[in-house]
């Protein structure tokens, strides 16, 4: 009699176990296919790869207009929708790119505000943006007084704009030429002593 008792305990046993793992691994395949990623989710553009791909995304609305009666619908369908996919891809980048040239916008205004009578920004180029890596000199040689004054900045290390636009304010006092009051920008003359030496471009 006791045989059979725990031989029919063997077999419930086995007949429970079953069902419940099936569930279990249903479950677990269903949560898997829930939270997968996107293929593409590691992916990650150059700015340079970024702003190919933004003009081609761009050139794509000629293709379409330029076949349109040429090919089927159905595939200038596709066309469009891969430049609908591309717009939803890189919209958190063109906000980004906004607010980016915002700041620059309000840094060069900021500068050309300046009511001191010293020098005024002209330049195309963001005041936030790197000249080089590395020491930089700024000169500047004026005639303006009938005889020619050079001045010589201190050592700037990876200047931007707003770092050469400041030299070119203090040359302006110590050239005493306030004729040529407009920043343009800076060339390159060469390096002394590994310093790399950068005239200031004026106009008036």
């Amino acid at each position: 009699m006791k045989k059979k008792i725990k031989h029919i305990k063997r077999v419930k046993h086995t007949k429970t176990v079953k069902p419940v793992r099936r569930a279990q691994n249903s479950k677990a395949i269903k949560r898997t296919k829930r939270t997968k990623k996107p293929v593409n989710s590691g992916i990650r553009l150059t700015n340079k790869q970024f702003k190919d791909l933004d003009t081609a995304k761009c050139e794509l609305y000629q293709v379409i207009q330029s076949l349109d009666g040429v090919v089927k619908v159905v595939h200038l369908h596709h066309i469009e929708r891969m430049v609908t996919l591309l717009d939803a891809a890189f919209k958190p980048a063109y906000k980004a790119d906004e607010a980016r040239h915002k700041a620059i916008q309000k840094e060069v205004a900021r500068l050309r505000l300046e009511k001191n009578g010293l020098g005024r920004f002209s330049v195309s180029e963001s005041p936030l943006a790197r000249i080089c890596e590395g020491p930089v000199r700024f000169v500047r040689t004026s005639g303006w007084a009938q005889k020619e004054i050079t001045y010589k900045s201190a050592v700037v290390y990876n200047p931007t704009y707003e770092d050469a636009f400041k030299a070119f304010k203090q040359s302006i006092e110590f050239t005493g030429d306030k004729h040529h009051v407009f920043f343009e920008g800076v060339d390159r003359l060469g390096a002394t002593d590994n310093v790399a030496i950068y005239t200031l471009i004026s106009g008036s």
